[in-house]
């Protein structure tokens, strides 16, 4: 579980990532792509194992799609990864200002 969720559509630039795994995991990496552009890693990511692992987004992110990265080892060592895709929209009175096709 993620949040912001796989292919979610936000009004607003998240302040965070939260990922929730089924058992304590350690992350090793966490990187975050706009569009067109390099991948950034956030963090720092936390070194101790947890279920629930909270990373705040230092960067200044604008409207655009996303795709978060992400790679962590379990108490087995076996290490997993996944990635996460989504959308900021813009501010709520960037939306009000837009110009709606008549239906």
């Amino acid at each position: 579980e993620s949040v912001p969720a796989d292919s979610a559509v936000l009004v607003e630039v998240p302040k965070e990532i939260v990922l929730t795994f089924s058992t304590d995991v350690r992350l090793t990496a966490l990187t975050l792509q706009g569009s067109g552009g390099e991948p950034q890693k956030l963090g720092p990511v936390p070194e101790e194992t947890e279920q629930r692992v909270l990373v705040a987004i230092q960067q200044n992110l604008v409207p655009g799609i996303y795709l978060l990265t992400w790679r962590a080892v379990g108490a087995d060592t076996h290490v997993v990864s996944g990635e996460i895709h989504f959308s900021v929209l813009g501010s709520s009175s960037t939306l009000s200002n837009r110009v709606l096709p008549e239906p």
